[in-house]
C-alpha cells in the first residue's frame, strides 16, 4: 500500500496479538518497533524531500540505518518476548490458576493469542510471523487445558509445599479463643501458612493431604461467626415428616424449607450460638441427615438397614423389602436418559436411595453366604472409571462407618452390618489414615522379626491344638487367627500360597489342624481357604443357633437370656459401646459372626447411682418376671463383661475396676444355668451354684499348686504324657494375657479372686 496515497499499512501488536492500522506518523517515530514484514523499506525512503545528496552517501547511510534498525528491532523483540514469558509464567503457573480468579486472569491473557492457534493457511493466522511470541503463549497457556471442566479445575502440575501446622493450632482456633480480637488474629496467623489448603480449587490439599489435615481447625475462620438465620416456615414439621419425603417433590420441598437454616445443622456451632431459638425450629431438618438410630423411619435409614449385604444373606424376605423400598427411585439408576430422574434438582433425593444400587449386582438367587456377599461388593467396585466409582460408592453407602473413624456403626444404628463384606470399598478410602477404621483382620500377622514370629507360632500352636479346637469356641478362636493364611494348606495347587507366603506359612503351621487335623472343620465350613483374604465362616449350624437364641423375643425369659449369653460370653467386647473395651477392630470377621450378641447390650445405660438401682431391680425375685428381667437387662447390659470368663478379652474387670463393683447384683442374670458366666458345673474346682446370700464374696479357683506340680512333674509326664500338664496350664492362661483379661494382679497364692467382690 502507498502511504502517500492516504492508505494505511497494518502490523501485529505484540500486546494484543491483533492486526492494527499503522499511521504515517507512527512509522516515522517508531520504525524499529514495527515488524519489517509489514511495510516496504522503499516507501520509507521517499522522505528525502528533494534533498540532493550524493548517491554513495545515501547508500552508506541507508545500509547503516537498516543494519542498526534490524539490530535494535531484534533486541527489542527479544526483550518483549522475555517480558511476555515472564508475565505468562506469573499469570499462568499451576499455582496461579489454582483459584478461580487466577484461572480467569490467565484465560484473559491467553485469549490475546487466538491468532496463534489458527491454521497457517488462515488469513488471520500469525503462527509464522510471530513464531517466538506464539511459542511463549503455547508454553504457558497449555495449563488451561489440563482437566478443564469449565469450573476452573486444573490438574496440579507442581508440588506446593505447606509447612507443618503449629502444634497448638487446635487450642488457638477454638471458638472460645476467637471471642476476642486478639484471639482471632492469633488463630488467623497460625493458619496463614496453610491458607492454600482452603482454596476453592484444592491444589495443595491434594499434594499435602496429611499436613492440610493438621490445619483442619482453621475451618473455623471460613465460617461466619455471626450469622442471621431467618425463622423457619410455620409448617416445617409437616413438610419434613417422614412420609412427606417419599417422593421427589416432597423431599425437595423439605430441603428448600431447611436450606435457610442449614448452618444450624453444621458441626461447628457457628449460628446455633447466636440463633438458638430459631435453630430449634430447624431441628426437624435433621431427618435429611439422620442415621438409623436417630431417625429410623427416614427413607435413607430404612434403605441402608434393609439394603446392606448382611440383610440379604439367607433371607429372601429382607431382599424383597429392599426392592419394595427402592422401587420409587428406580429412575435414579436407569441408563435410559429419557426415563432418568437423576438430575441436579433431584440429586439429593436420589442420594437417599444410593444403597439400592446393590440390587443391580445381585442375581435371582440373592446372597446365600458371606463369601457371596463379599463377591457382590467386589464386583460393584471393580470398575475404577468415574462412573464405576460412583456405583461403588452407592453400594458401599451403608458401610461408611466401617471406614470413617468419626463414625461408630453401633452408635449410628447399623448393628446388622458386616464390615467384612465391604473390604472392597477400601478403594474409595485411599487417603484414610486411621488404622482403626480398617476392616482387615489380624494385624498380628504382619509381625516379621524372628522373636515375634516364634512367639506368634507358639501362640497359634496353643490356640489351634487338637484339644483346643474340639469346642466351638476354641474352633472360632483358631479360625480368627488363621483365616488369612488358610491358603497355605489348601489342597488345590492353583490356590495354595505356600510358595508365596513362605516363612509365614511356617509360623502358621498349627493352623493345618483346623483344615486336616482330627477335629478339622468340614470342607464346606472352610471353603474360603481357597482365597487368602476371604474370611472363613463358622459352621452354619452354629450361626443358626446363635441367630435363633439371641433374638429379642428369646431373651425375655431368664433361661432364654442365659442361652444367648452362654454363646456370647466370650465375645461381648464386639458390641460394647465402651471404646476402652470394644474389640471389633481387632477381630472384625469374628465379631461379625457374633453380631446377634449385640442384643445383650443394646439397651444398656450408664448410671451414676448404679449400685442402688441395680440392687433394687436385679435381685433374685425381681428377675423372675418378664418386666423385672427386662429392666435388669437394660441396666446391666454394658457391664455383663464384668462376669465374662477371666482370661478372655471380653472380661473387663481390670479396665472398669470399681465400676464393676457397683453392678455386682447383675451376676444374678448369669446364674440360671447353675453358675456364673464362664464357670461350668462339670469343670474341676468350679463353683456349681451361687445363691443370694453368697453374692458378696466368692473365689474363682484354679488348681492347687501341688496338683499342678504333680501334673507337670517329669515323672508324671514320662508316665502319662503332657496332656494333664497342658490342661492345668490352660486354666491359668489368663495370667499371661496382655491388657484386658490379665488376671495376674488378682492371683493370691493358689486362688484367683474376683477383685470386684473383695
Amino acid at each position: 500500500m502507498s502511504v502517500d496515497g492516504g492508505e494505511s499499512v497494518t502490523r501485529y501488536d505484540p500486546s494484543s496479538m491483533a492486526r492494527v492500522d499503522v499511521g504515517i506518523e507512527e512509522l516515522g517515530d517508531d520504525i524499529t518497533m514495527t515488524d519489517f514484514s509489514e511495510y516496504h523499506i522503499s516507501e520509507i525512503r521517499k522522505r528525502a524531500r528533494g534533498k540532493r545528496i550524493f548517491i554513495s552517501f545515501i547508500s552508506i547511510f541507508a545500509i547503516a540505518g537498516i543494519t542498526l534498525g534490524i539490530i535494535t528491532g531484534v533486541s527489542k523483540s527479544g526483550t518483549k518476548t522475555s517480558r511476555l514469558s515472564s508475565k505468562l509464567s506469573s499469570k499462568c503457573s499451576p499455582n496461579a490458576v489454582s483459584t478461580l480468579n487466577g484461572f480467569e486472569d490467565c484465560k484473559s491473557v491467553c485469549a490475546q493469542a487466538e491468532c496463534c492457534g489458527l491454521a497457517k493457511d488462515d488469513p488471520g493466522s500469525c503462527a509464522d510471523e510471530r513464531a517466538d511470541t506464539c511459542e511463549a503463549f503455547d508454553t504457558y497457556c497449555t495449563v488451561l487445558s489440563f482437566d478443564y471442566d469449565n469450573n476452573g479445575k486444573v490438574e496440579a502440575r507442581e508440588i506446593v509445599t505447606v509447612p507443618p501446622a503449629d502444634l497448638r493450632i487446635n487450642e488457638v482456633c477454638e471458638w472460645d479463643s476467637l471471642a476476642s480480637g486478639e484471639g482471632f488474629f492469633a488463630c488467623e496467623n497460625a493458619c496463614k501458612p496453610g491458607s492454600c489448603c482452603y482454596e476453592v480449587i484444592e491444589t495443595c490439599l491434594i499434594t499435602n493431604p496429611e499436613i492440610c489435615d493438621d490445619y483442619a481447625a482453621c475451618g473455623i475462620l471460613h465460617v461466619q461467626q455471626f450469622v442471621s438465620v431467618p425463622p423457619a416456615v410455620s409448617n416445617i414439621a409437616e413438610i419434613c415428616a417422614p412420609e412427606s419425603l417419599d417422593d421427589k417433590d416432597g423431599y425437595n420441598m423439605c430441603k428448600n424449607a431447611c436450606d435457610p437454616g442449614e448452618c444450624c445443622l453444621e458441626p461447628i456451632e457457628a449460628c446455633r450460638v447466636e440463633n438458638s431459638d430459631i435453630c430449634s425450629e430447624y431441628e426437624v431438618c435433621k431427618i435429611l441427615h439422620g442415621t438409623p438410630k436417630s431417625h429410623p423411619s427416614s427413607i435413607e435409614s430404612q434403605i441402608v438397614t434393609k439394603c446392606n449385604t448382611n440383610a440379604f444373606v439367607g433371607d429372601d424376605s429382607q431382599a424383597q423389602e429392599c426392592k419394595d423400598l427402592c422401587q420409587p427411585a428406580a429412575c435414579c439408576f436407569t441408563s435410559n436418559k429419557d426415563d432418568s430422574c437423576n438430575t441436579p434438582d433431584n440429586e439429593a433425593w436420589c442420594s437417599q436411595y444410593a444403597a439400592c444400587q446393590l440390587l443391580d449386582h445381585i442375581g435371582d438367587d440373592g446372597i446365600n453366604n458371606n463369601k457371596e456377599a463379599q463377591d457382590v461388593v467386589q464386583s460393584a467396585c471393580s470398575d475404577t472409571s468415574s462412573k464405576g466409582l460412583i456405583a461403588c460408592s452407592n453400594v458401599c453407602a451403608p458401610a461408611n462407618c466401617c471406614f470413617d473413624g468419626s463414625l461408630d456403626c453401633t452408635e449410628t444404628g447399623m448393628d446388622n452390618l458386616r464390615c467384612s463384606h465391604y473390604e472392597a470399598c477400601g478403594i474409595l478410602y485411599d487417603h484414610d489414615k486411621n488404622p482403626n477404621t480398617t476392616t482387615k483382620p489380624n494385624p498380628v500377622a504382619t509381625e516379621s522379626d524372628q522373636k515375634s514370629s516364634l512367639e506368634l507360632a507358639m501362640h497359634i500352636s496353643n490356640v489351634c491344638s487338637n484339644e483346643s479346637i474340639q469346642t466351638t469356641e476354641g474352633s472360632d478362636d483358631c479360625l480368627n487367627l488363621c483365616e488369612d493364611n488358610l491358603c497355605c494348606f489348601a489342597d488345590d495347587e492353583e490356590v495354595n500360597c505356600l510358595k508365596d507366603h513362605g516363612e509365614k506359612c511356617v509360623v502358621y503351621a498349627a493352623c493345618d489342624n483346623i483344615v486336616h487335623g482330627e477335629y478339622a472343620l468340614k470342607p464346606e465350613d472352610t471353603s474360603s481357604q481357597t482365597s487368602n483374604n476371604i474370611p472363613v465362616e463358622n459352621p452354619k449350624s452354629y450361626n443358626e443357633e446363635l441367630t435363633e437364641k439371641c433374638q429379642q423375643a428369646k431373651i425375655t425369659t431368664l433361661e432364654g437370656f442365659n442361652e444367648c449369653l452362654d454363646l456370647c460370653k466370650a465375645h461381648l467386647c464386639c458390641s460394647t459401646t465402651d471404646k476402652r473395651e470394644n474389640c471389633y477392630n481387632d477381630h472384625p470377621n469374628e465379631c461379625d459372626d457374633y453380631a446377634p450378641c449385640a442384643v445383650l447390650t443394646a439397651h444398656s445405660s450408664s448410671l451414676s447411682n448404679a449400685e442402688d438401682i441395680v440392687d433394687g431391680v436385679c435381685d433374685v425375685e425381681s428377675i423372675k418376671t418378664r418386666e423385672g428381667l427386662n429392666e435388669c437387662q437394660s441396666v446391666c447390659g454394658e457391664h455383663l463383661c464384668c462376669f465374662s470368663p477371666i482370661g478372655t478379652k471380653s472380661n473387663c474387670v481390670d479396665t472398669l475396676g470399681e465400676e464393676c463393683n457397683k453392678y455386682h447384683s447383675c451376676i444374678h442374670l448369669t446364674l440360671a444355668t447353675g453358675g456364673p458366666v464362664g464357670i461350668r458345673k462339670d469343670e474341676p474346682n468350679s463353683i456349681s451354684s451361687l445363691n443370694e446370700s453368697e453374692s458378696e464374696g466368692f473365689d474363682y479357683k484354679i488348681p492347687e499348686q501341688d496338683s499342678l506340680g504333680f501334673s507337670c512333674s517329669e515323672e508324671h509326664i514320662a508316665e502319662a504324657g503332657e496332656t494333664d500338664c497342658d490342661n492345668m496350664c490352660n486354666e491359668r492362661s489368663c495370667c499371661f494375657e496382655e491388657g484386658v483379661g490379665n488376671c495376674k494382679v488378682t492371683v493370691s497364692h493358689n486362688h484367683l479372686m474376683m477383685s470386684i467382690f473383695f
